[in-house]
């Protein structure tokens, strides 16, 4: 996944590049790319919904010109998430009905498993 937005900034590059230095290092971010009008960090890594957001960007460009800023992120820990939220429940219901099916209960125990993944 990637996301990338432009905004007019009255700020110098030297401002903005120290206040994402501020934001990101914090957040276990490296630059990876430096020049005079762009950074590139990079880290994160969301692996649970109770970190803080901002890791669920892996990759960050920020660039400044023309009293304009531009910021382009790779979401990778955002597009790994979205794909454990949508695989767990289904499988989380399916690993239940085996165990149910094998424990001896039989077919009448998975029923109300599979009805789980009716929502």
């Amino acid at each position: 996944m990637q996301h990338q937005f432009s905004l007019i900034c009255n700020k110098s590059a030297d401002e903005v590049f120290d206040t994402c230095k501020q934001v990101l290092f914090p957040q276990n971010y490296k630059i990876t790319e430096k020049s005079d009008s762009a950074f590139v960090f990079e880290g994160g890594g969301l692996s649970n919904t109770k970190q803080n957001p901002l890791l669920g960007a892996t990759r960050i460009a920020v660039t400044v010109s023309n009293n304009r800023l531009d910021i382009h992120s790779e979401l990778n820990g955002v597009a790994f998430m979205r794909k454990f939220v949508i695989l767990f429940p289904p499988a989380l219901c399916v690993f239940l009905g085996a165990v149910f099916y094998f424990t001896g209960k039989g077919a009448e125990s998975v029923k109300p498993t599979l009805l789980a993944l009716i929502p």
